[in-house]
């Protein structure tokens, strides 16, 4: 039997945001689920079975009773530490338990999310009475305890339809034909209990037999109406789970915020893109990328051009220079006033980016600036700018986790870039040396091997970050 799940899994392997190898999870799970029955927990998988212990496509659902919740939590973390995995991050989202683990090997490094579940519940509801569908559990013969086909099915209808209004995805339609074919009856009592009307549930699973998805997408409305229709029992839940939305958008569980620092045409950009596609929801699910600013404000030059218009002036700004033309750097410093209000200006705007941040909502995310405030320390046109007022203005200016600072020979970078003079990229290498150096959350990466080679690097570094935020749970 589990050979033959780990062959039909085969094709579904490179989907799996474990890493490269998903069968490597296994040694962790049959060790934790071995040890949750040696202590006689109850528990059972919620969906997604078929393909472990050696496949999941993301994270592991189980279903415990809440009694057992706290005990289950603290075997998957010893565990975790007996087999060689670390938890990075923990998650609190109502009924949900969420724990993230790596595993450092030596060709990359691996993650798994298991996900602890008190009872089956969208937005505070409980919809199905868990405690008595978790006594029907079942064990295949890999020896995993499992809810019914028909549970985890009408779970994953009910949750797609509620929440996104359709049900998209080959697994999702896999799954709910395997219940109409296997397990109807259990299908059909599990939408009759969520729902109440037999109108309904008669029509879903007519909609279910026939694989009319578009179908179902139109009864979304309808059955989140049934489902979420008011009760005072489900009151406390409600608020729960309103209190954790707006936790969740203030103090994010993993957040991650880079900035790359260097002169022009080191590559900055460049690695920033690069960046987001080494960690597509691996294990960072969203991505805020910044270039240049925060877009708060419009440029200085548009307000000179306004102004001067309101006294009947027409002033013409040359274009912007295409990125990699020769020598479009600044070739001199600004005035010591006009720096400070570029600076004051540009900086303002930067710190309003905390606006940005609070309302960008994220389960788990990694912001990336390609460019930021630390630019004003070295770059030509402000030399002349005070050191105490770039640290003045710069305490109201959010702080990056992690800054990258992009290190390759001066005529390298010219020979690819000629944007600055070979001895203006030595002089700003040397004040990026003497502003970074001593802080604590700088990272000097030889960029001189390439962006996938540089990539490598910053992803080790992030990988120690990561490392690190799991001893500070501990």
């Amino acid at each position: 039997m589990v050979k033959n799940t780990k062959k039909t899994c085969e094709a579904l392997m490179t989907r799996s945001l474990v890493g490269s190898d998903p069968a490597i999870i296994a040694p962790f799970l049959m060790c934790l689920f071995a040890r949750l029955d040696s202590v006689n927990i109850q528990w059972a998988i919620m969906r997604g079975w078929e393909g472990l212990p050696y496949f999941t496509r993301h994270d592991v659902d189980f279903l415990v009773a809440r009694c057992d919740l706290r005990r289950v939590i603290e075997i998957a973390r010893d565990v975790a530490q007996e087999v060689g995995w670390v938890q990075y991050g923990s998650f609190k989202f109502s009924n949900l338990r969420s724990r993230w683990f790596l595993l450092v090997g030596k060709e990359e490094v691996s993650y798994l999310q298991l996900d602890f579940f008190t009872e089956a519940s969208l937005r505070g509801v409980p919809f199905l009475d868990s405690r008595r569908w978790l006594q029907q559990r079942k064990m295949n013969e890999a020896g995993i305890w499992h809810m019914d086909i028909g549970y985890a099915a009408c779970c994953t209808l009910l949750k797609e339809l509620i929440a996104n209004g359709k049900l998209d995805g080959e697994l999702r339609h896999l799954q709910i034909r395997q219940a109409i074919k296997d397990d109807r009856e259990h299908y059909e009592l599990a939408l009759s209990e969520s729902l109440g009307d037999a109108a309904l549930v008669d029509q879903i699973v007519t909609y279910s037999e026939d694989e009319n998805w578009e179908g179902l997408a139109k009864l979304s409305q309808m059955i989140r109406r049934f489902v979420m229709r008011f009760r005072f029992r489900n009151m406390l839940g409600q608020l729960e789970y309103l209190f954790d939305v707006v936790r969740l958008q203030c103090f994010p569980h993993l957040r991650l915020f880079i900035a790359f620092v260097g002169p022009d045409g080191c590559g900055k950009t460049t690695m920033a893109h690069a960046l987001m596609d080494r960690f597509p929801n691996r294990p960072f699910s969203k991505f805020y990328y910044i270039h240049m600013n925060f877009g708060f404000f419009p440029r200085l030059r548009e307000i000179k051009r306004g102004m001067l218009a309101c006294i009947g002036k027409k002033v013409t700004f040359a274009a912007d220079p295409e990125p990699g033309a020769k020598h479009i750097g600044m070739q001199s410093p600004h005035a010591k006033w006009r720096s400070m209000i570029y600076v004051f200006y540009y900086g303002l705007n930067m710190a309003l980016g905390r606006l940005k941040f609070l309302f960008w909502r994220s389960f788990s995310g990694m912001i990336i600036a390609d460019r930021y405030y630390y630019d004003y320390y070295y770059m030509r046109g402000h030399l002349h700018c005070p050191k105490w007022f770039l640290n003045c203005v710069g305490a109201f200016v959010p702080k990056p986790d992690l800054v990258f600072v992009l290190e390759r020979a001066a005529e390298e970078i010219y020979a690819q870039k000629p944007e600055l003079a070979i001895d203006e990229i030595q002089r700003q290498q040397g004040a990026i040396r003497s502003c970074m150096g001593g802080k604590r959350f700088a990272r000097f990466i030889d960029a001189s091997g390439g962006v996938e080679l540089t990539v490598a690097k910053v992803s080790r570094e992030i990988e120690s970050w990561l490392i690190e935020q799991g001893r500070n749970l501990r």
